[in-house]
Formats: structure tokens, sequence, C-alpha cells
């Protein structure tokens, strides 16, 4: 991951659901990193209490994932892009 965020190519955010499939990648390792790399991320954006709280609701309400996670974080995944990018630059 360090190499793609030094090259200029940083992930905008979490790994798909088909990243993380083993049905669909023959190895899961990139997508693991980049799934860490996200939660590393919202934890330090929010707290581990904040993110512990968004992952019970989304568990306790799977079809309500998106809104647990803009009531968590204010805004979906894609409008985190920017400010991921930039964390991830200070740790390659």
């Amino acid at each position: 991951m360090a190499r793609r965020v030094r090259s200029g190519s940083p992930p905008a955010g979490p790994p798909d659901d088909a990243a993380l499939d083993p049905g669909h990648t023959a190895d899961l390792s990139d997508a693991y990193g980049l799934a860490w790399a996200w939660c590393a991320f919202l934890v330090a954006r929010r707290g581990a209490g904040v993110f512990t709280g968004f992952v019970r609701t989304a568990s306790a309400q799977p079809g309500q994932t998106g809104r647990a996670f803009r009531a968590a974080y204010g805004a979906g995944p894609a409008g985190l892009g920017g400010a991921y990018e930039t964390w991830l630059a200070s740790w390659a």
C-alpha cells in the first residue's frame, strides 16, 4: 500500500465486497490490508468508541450500513476520500 500511496495512486476508500471474496480474487492480502487501513483511519478520525458503535449498529441493522456510517462519520465513505488519502500519505 505504501508503494501505491508514494506513486500517487492511493486507494480512495475501503475495498469493495468483491475484493474480500475468496471466490473473486486469488490473493486476499491486499484487500485485507486495505480494509485494515480504512478501519484504522476511521478510529483515528473519531475514536474507537464511535467506530465500535458504528460496527455494532451496522451488524444489528444490515440494511442500514450506509445510514449508520453517515450517522457516525458525518458523510459516506466517498465523502471521506480526501481525508483518507491525506491520512495514508502520513504513513507512507
